[in-house]
């Protein structure tokens, strides 16, 4: 009796405050972090036959009020109105308010992190649909999914986001909800394929949400998908599209102005700026982040917040404000304990304690950090989370580091091996992952470990560029077998129509809106890559290359050969010099900015043709300081070498260099270039045609004059900054190619030098490629540098008369070298551990064996003496190779060109004769 009075008092309480509340009609979250979406329940459709009495109305309102108590923190209030209107609904066999009750209890407990009371709720609502209640049921299959993706369990949650979009689907096409219920679902499962890392699935699911949603005008679910496309273009590397996408985010954030979601936005446009090294800014929009959590109940957004801010002042070794931070961040995380937080948050105090000095307290944080994540799954984890503790470990004790280590470069590959990206993703993808394996690589060389050492940074060398060239091969053939070719390649060619349209484009909304138009063709060509290799762990392991060990590289080595390994990390530089009989170690202490500089002036001096006399000092500056005693004194015991150069390295012109008294390195060796040992095995290894004869194509001379014929490549030319000036020498390259090459030459100069004869002619069967004309370099947008050739005529409107990175990828070639004899050709954007993009790769992976191209702007005429005599040298080493049953040997003919050179007046500064490098086998 006392039970039943205590309810009907606060019955009739509660009823007399609260129809005096007006219910908030809004899209509500059904996570506090704003991370999915489902409908609100004033969005609920009401039974047209239902009769609501004035209790009935009441226990509504208190679900709706609890609902926004939910959000605005106010816990006990939020429960009491839910006990009371559960109780209600348990007498009542009205529907609406029994499946309100139950729903919002589980986004209660959910809220609360209460996994398994919060599906015990939404299986009771659940339970009260019809089968035909559609709509209703994919809600619900979604909201039990959170409950598993808040937790990590991405399988559970996956299994019923495909469910919910299975009922989606069942939807009548002409009710208003269904396209945008569809694109939410796509949504949701685009979100959790993210935080599980399979990006791949990812960019499948986003596509369809923007498809379906394209003509949903709401601003919640605007920001949450432009929100997730911006996160997994960070992901993926593509840090300048990822903030277009999330600056657009912040403006639905705004226009929301609903708190939880502008405190995502700042957080991922922080994320994004730190990525690309705008700390400062990074740090504001963390700090705002932080300065509005205490307005909302967020559990994600909170700990992302505190994490990203303290990774960034740790990188930054902004030291005094971090205790503070750590306080802040344990209170909160009293509230919603979660071991995976715990462990990260114990590791980041190792590392500030490391960092201060504290090493004995520090090996205890990072101790507890690993002893509280061993149970933890593998395909949950980030691979950074485990080379950051594995190095700091190695930093305290070096052998349990290095025992950690192995285990990151295991997941890291299975982690790499369930990414199907491809190209320039890719290698942005991974990125920062390369200078992990950098410090390693230097710690195993300071312990004596010079296998290790070797492996780790062909682990890391270019290796998306290996991955991309074990892939290509095979692509094309299970496009074909799909019957996904023919719609592959129409996104590819409408890709490079839309990059070549932005060339002649000068207002900044028209230039976006292509930009974001090339994002969203570059996700639909993922997706379709995705389609093919995606769940298949025997396919997927085919395309991992196998990485070279030492002792197999040196086994590739000629007697008389040598191979270089030179690594830039943090600190310094490790080098590794090998031959089959012999390995010389050593390492450099310096910073990455002193080593810019020191290139750079090197670069500036050669460039701007100072006095040869203060070149040369500069020259043997630098060999004695990359080079050690012992490396110069084993390198005059040999005839050729084959360098890995990294970073900016890459920029150096390694034949110049001085190593023993007057004399340059060309002078003594034979010199040539490679990604990484690795790329050079799969290059040398890649099936070839047989040929019968050997035959080249000469791109020579093009005609500028009638540029006026092409919109696009006039606003290309204005763009650049260059002036398309006849190259007189150039003509004479091709002659003279025609003249000594040892085979038939297809000589296409002046006008007959067009973009239009590339796309239409079969270029197998050229055994040569040479191109002597301009280059034109855009380091930030790789794909965009540009081989001009003659300008398209009437009847060639199709073409710009430039070709592109992006146009020369689709290529198909199996020639022994391609030759660009133009300025810059071998510069581009320098991606850390990859290399460089542009050109080089661009060939090479089209199926040319090796690529020559120039560091620098060539002079027309010393370029054209040079080509002379390289392809002199060619014809008079083509009957040594004939008997010998050899292929033509490149890099030698190359070198004999720079010894005339150097020794005929007028033409031996290095500015002349020492920008081409030759790159591939």
């Amino acid at each position: 009796m006392k039970r039943s009075y205590l309810y009907f008092t606060q019955f009739a309480f509660l009823a007399v405050c609260f129809l005096f509340f007006t219910p908030v009609q809004t899209l509500s979250s059904g996570n506090a972090s704003g991370k999915f979406i489902t409908l609100g329940y004033s969005s609920f459709p009401m039974a047209a036959d239902t009769v609501e009495t004035d209790s009935l109305a009441i226990v509504r309102q208190w679900v709706i009020d609890a609902q926004n108590f939910r959000r605005a923190e106010r816990r006990v209030t939020a429960d009491s109105l839910l006990v009371l209107a559960r109780e209600f609904a348990s007498r009542s066999e009205v529907f609406m308010v029994n499946y309100m009750a139950y729903t919002e209890s589980g986004h209660f407990y959910r809220t609360y992190r209460k996994p398994e009371k919060s599906r015990y709720y939404y299986n009771k609502a659940l339970q009260l649909l019809g089968d035909e209640d559609y709509s209703l049921i994919a809600r619900q299959y979604n909201n039990i999914s959170y409950t598993y993706s808040d937790f990590y369990q991405y399988a559970e949650a996956l299994r019923y986001q495909h469910k919910s979009l299975e009922y989606r689907y069942k939807v009548s096409e002409d009710e208003d909800n269904r396209s945008f219920g569809l694109a939410v679902t796509y949504m949701n499962i685009g979100r959790t394929y993210h935080i599980s890392y399979r990006y791949e699935e990812s960019m499948q699911a986003y596509q369809k949400a923007m498809e379906y949603g394209r003509d949903v005008n709401h601003p919640t679910f605007q920001f949450e998908v432009l929100s997730g496309i911006g996160e997994l273009n960070i992901d993926l590397g593509n840090y300048t599209g990822a903030l277009s996408y999330l600056k657009e985010a912040e403006l639905f954030a705004q226009e929301l102005q609903m708190i939880g979601r502008t405190v995502v936005s700042k957080l991922s446009l922080g994320w994004a700026n730190a990525l690309i090294g705008e700390s400062d800014t990074a740090l504001e929009y963390y700090l705002q982040a932080i300065y509005l959590l205490d307005s909302i109940d967020s559990f994600s957004s909170t700990h992302r917040a505190y994490d990203r801010l303290i990774t960034l002042l740790l990188s930054e070794r902004r030291l005094d404000d971090i205790p503070n931070y750590f306080r802040e961040w344990e209170e909160r995380l009293v509230r919603y304990p979660d071991a995976r937080i715990q462990a990260n948050l114990t590791a980041k105090k190792g590392y500030y304690n490391y960092l201060i000095g504290n090493h004995l307290l520090a090996e205890t944080y990072f101790e507890e950090a690993l002893g509280s994540t061993i149970s933890f799954s593998s395909l949950n984890m980030q691979p950074e989370a485990n080379w950051q503790r594995a190095l700091n470990m190695a930093m305290i004790d070096r052998q349990r580091g290095f025992e950690m280590a192995e285990t990151a470069i295991t997941y890291t590959d299975e982690f790499r091996k369930r990414r199907t990206i491809t190209g320039d993703n890719r290698a942005q993808a991974f990125r920062s992952l390369n200078p992990y394996y950098a410090q390693l690589a230097s710690l195993y060389l300071d312990e004596g470990m010079v296998a290790e050492a070797f492996r780790i940074t062909e682990s890391s060398g270019s290796r998306a560029f290996a991955e991309d060239l074990m892939r290509t091969s095979d692509l094309r053939y299970r496009l074909e077998q799909q019957g996904l070719f023919e719609q592959f390649e129409a996104l590819r060619n409408e890709i490079v129509a839309l990059e070549n349209s932005s060339l002649s484009v000068t207002g900044e909304a028209e230039l976006q809106e292509i930009t974001r138009n090339i994002r969203d063709l570059n996700l639909k060509s993922e997706a379709i890559v995705a389609s093919l290799y995606s769940g298949n762990e025997e396919l997927a392991s085919y395309f991992v290359p196998e990485i070279l060990s030492l002792d197999q590289a040196r086994q590739r080595l000629g007697e008389n050969e040598a191979g270089l390994r030179m690594t830039v990390h943090e600190n310094g530089i490790s080098a590794m010099l090998f031959s089959s009989n012999k390995i010389i170690t050593w390492s450099l202490d310096i910073s990455q900015n002193e080593l810019l500089d020191k290139v750079t002036d090197l670069r500036d001096g050669i460039m701007n043709r100072k006095p040869l006399d203060e070149v040369n000092r500069s020259l043997d500056a630098m060999g004695h300081f990359l080079f050690s005693d012992e490396a110069r004194e084993m390198l005059l015991t040999k005839e050729r070498l084959v360098i890995s150069p990294d970073g900016i390295l890459s920029y150096i012109p390694f034949e110049s260099l001085r190593l023993w008294e007057d004399t340059y390195m060309v002078e003594n060796l034979i010199v040539s270039q490679t990604p990484s040992f690795t790329v050079r095995e799969i290059l040398r290894n890649r099936e070839r045609p047989a040929r019968t004869e050997r035959r080249a194509l000469a791109m020579a001379n093009p005609v500028f004059e009638e540029a006026e014929t092409s919109s696009e490549a006039i606003a290309w030319v204005e763009r650049s900054h260059e002036n398309l000036r006849p190259l007189p020498f150039s003509g004479m390259e091709g002659d003279w190619m025609k003249s000594y090459f040892p085979g038939e030459v297809d000589l296409l100069a002046g006008e007959m030098a067009t973009e239009s004869f590339i796309a239409q002619s079969d270029l197998n069967k050229y055994t040569v490629l040479h191109f002597a004309t301009h280059g034109i370099m855009e380091d930030t947008k790789p794909r965009l540098s540009r081989i001009v050739l003659s300008a398209p005529g009437p009847d060639e409107q199709e073409f710009d008369g430039q070709l592109s990175v992006s146009e020369i990828y689709q290529l198909e070639l199996s020639s022994d070298l391609v030759v660009l004899s133009a300025c810059n050709t071998g510069l581009g954007r320098l991606i850390d551990g990859e290399g460089i993009l542009g050109f080089q790769r661009a060939f090479l992976q089209a199926g040319s064996g090796s690529v020559a191209v120039t560091l620098w702007s060539v002079e027309d005429r010393s370029t054209a003496m040079l080509m002379r005599s390289f392809y002199q040298n060619l014809n008079r080493l083509d009957s040594l190779s004939q008997a010998e049953n050899k292929p033509l040997d490149y890099a030698a003919a190359l070198r004999k060109a720079r010894l005339e050179m150097i020794n005929r007046p007028g033409f031996n500064h290095p500015n002349q004769w020492a920008a081409f490098i030759l790159t591939g086998i």
